[in-house]
């Protein structure tokens, strides 16, 4: 049961407690603490119950169109084939052939029943499909009379009438025509209603295909598939669909209301921190007021309000993200353009992050984030100077092995060296260079290995290491300090800093205040030892009992310096 000692809590409590302390001492029931677990639990169960059920839908039904207007080996794939390479006229011709007719008679080819939409969404009889071509210059500069086929930037194609690309042209005509086209794309609108008895979704999607041929680099296509989907405007006919839609409605309106009371709580916060470095500065700035008992207590919190800042900025973008996803996915079920799955990810990333927040209050817990904020002062230096050589690296590589596959764009070798760097794939990277280039290969490849996983990653390991060691020590050191801080007290209170007037004073009561100083000197000195003793009888490694009594022995000197000072002032009286 909390022990309630004061109805009101502190200024400098409300930073500095946990919301168990808080609890336990005063009472107050640590209310944000319940509202973050609570959020944990239905931001969750957005991500799982909603989005994960629908994403496996669009990822099987995009592995359908990958496998039909993509890949080329017929075989199942439990990946999509990103990309499929054409190298001749014939090749290009059998792909837009096949993918035509694909799609023309899709409710013979797919498991699920399509209906065709016009631009508008309308649905529509399709015989035709839209081809939109860029060119690599205005279509005003192209002089039709140098080309067999018609120079448009829309097409209407079929299986019959491939447009351009017919093969009613010689390729020869073709080849000239591809000399001024850039890329060109296939587009493909069409609904797909989802069965009422797959998971309790009755609905309707949109979905819109765009097949993409790419010969901007002028030696083969590339052909690729653009793929967005929305939900339909009209409501479905199936009955279920209002059920399953109430039942995951609430998730999102009792995300809405604990998210704004979780950011309330963190500008309460926010409010509290502002009024105790108010305070703190007015205090420390009045060099007259005896009432500061322990700067260190001070010094403590002001670190601590500046942690709580950044937690609470955390939590507060967690809720916006939160409240904004739940908004959506309530207000936009006719059009799902405006995707909610990164609100509600970001929503999920930053809560569960944030629960260090309560985490950082207890040393046993908080090693992870105190690491954490113990080495980002030498780590992100160090990696700051180390950018400029990894940068150096990925452009020599463009410049030297620029006919690899893993070195043509400075993005692709970026990914190639980090994978070199986490130790991931170097025989295979290195193979590849050295078989364009034996004695460059070799050289770059064993540098690059050496300096960043020899030398950079131990670097970088040693300084999270030493700040780990650092965080572990503190972890243990606290109850020392929070042991000497209580002997700060008794040895700096009111009585013992503040000399009187001896002018004032009779030789008794100058004799009666240096006895009382020296026995409150006493008792801290016996203080120390008895937490010298606590030190011995605890299981504790030789270094670190000898740090600890290094901490200690500090304050027992500081503890004589106090009685040779009180000594020499009494032997002047």
């Amino acid at each position: 049961m909390p022990i309630k000692l004061k109805s009101e809590i502190p200024a400098e409590d409300k930073v500095v407690l946990s919301p168990i302390d808080k609890y336990t001492i005063y009472g107050r029931f640590p209310y944000h603490l319940v509202i973050h677990i609570l959020l944990l639990i239905f931001n969750t169960l957005q991500a799982t119950l909603i989005l994960s059920e629908l994403s496996d839908y669009f990822r099987a039904q995009e592995l359908s169109f990958f496998q039909f207007l993509i890949s080329d080996d017929g075989k199942e794939k439990q990946d999509f084939a990103k990309n499929k390479y054409l190298y001749k006229i014939e090749d290009l011709q059998e792909q837009i052939n096949n993918s035509v007719g694909y799609m023309l008679y899709a409710n013979e080819t797919f498991f699920t029943t399509i209906i065709y939409v016009d631009d508008r969404y309308e649905e529509i009889k399709r015989t035709k499909f839209d081809m939109n071509v860029e060119y690599k210059i205005n279509i005003t500069e192209i002089k039709q009379e140098e080309y067999k086929m018609p120079i448009q930037l829309h097409y209407q194609i079929d299986q019959d009438d491939l447009g351009p690309f017919d093969d009613s042209y010689e390729d020869d005509d073709i080849k000239n025509y591809l000399n001024v086209v850039n890329k060109f794309e296939i587009v493909y609108n069409f609904k797909i209603y989802l069965s009422q008895y797959y998971k309790e979704y009755e609905e309707c999607f949109i979905w819109k295909l765009k097949q993409i041929y790419d010969f901007s680099k002028n030696a083969h296509i590339v052909v690729g598939l653009d793929i967005e989907h929305e939900q339909c405007m009209e409501r479905t006919n199936f009955p279920r669909y209002e059920v399953m839609m109430i039942s995951h409605l609430w998730i999102h309106f009792i995300v809405i209301i604990l998210a704004t009371i979780s950011a309330l709580f963190c500008l309460y916060s926010f409010h509290e921190v502002i009024r105790l470095r108010k305070y703190r500065k007015e205090m420390l700035k009045s060099q007259k007021n005896r009432k500061i008992k322990n700067v260190q207590i001070l010094k403590e919190s002001e670190t601590i309000s500046k942690a709580s800042n950044i937690w609470d900025a955390m939590i507060i973008f967690s809720n916006l993200f939160q409240i904004i996803g739940s908004l959506v996915s309530l207000l936009n079920k006719g059009d799902m353009n405006f995707s909610i799955d990164i609100y509600i990810a970001m929503g999920v990333l930053l809560c569960y992050s944030s629960i260090g927040k309560y985490m950082s209050y207890n040393s046993n817990y908080a090693l992870f984030y105190t690491t954490l904020q113990n080495s980002s002062s030498n780590f992100i230096p160090a990696f700051i100077a180390i950018l400029p050589v990894f940068i150096a690296f990925t452009f020599l590589g463009l410049c030297l092995f620029w006919n690899s596959e893993r070195f043509t764009s400075a993005s692709d070798i970026m990914k190639a060296l980090f994978a070199l760097f986490i130790g991931d794939s170097i025989h295979d990277i290195i193979s590849d260079i050295t078989n364009l280039d034996n004695f460059l290969g070799q050289l770059y490849g064993y540098l690059y290995t050496i300096l960043f996983i020899v030398v950079v990653m131990n670097v970088l390991v040693a300084i999270i290491q030493s700040a780990f060691i650092k965080a572990k020590f503190e972890s243990k050191s606290n109850w020392i300090y929070n042991s000497l801080m209580k002997v700060n007290e008794e040895i700096s209170n009111e009585n013992l800093r503040n000399l009187p007037m001896v002018d004032n004073m009779s030789p008794q009561e100058i004799k009666e205040d240096m006895e009382k100083r020296m026995i409150l000197l006493n008792q801290g000195l016996n203080k120390c030892m008895n937490i010298i003793i606590d030190v011995e009888s605890k299981n504790y490694d030789v270094e670190t009992k000898n740090a600890f009594r290094s901490i200690i022995y500090k304050k027992v000197e500081e503890i004589d310096k106090k009685f040779e000072f009180i000594k020499m002032a009494w032997s002047e009286e």
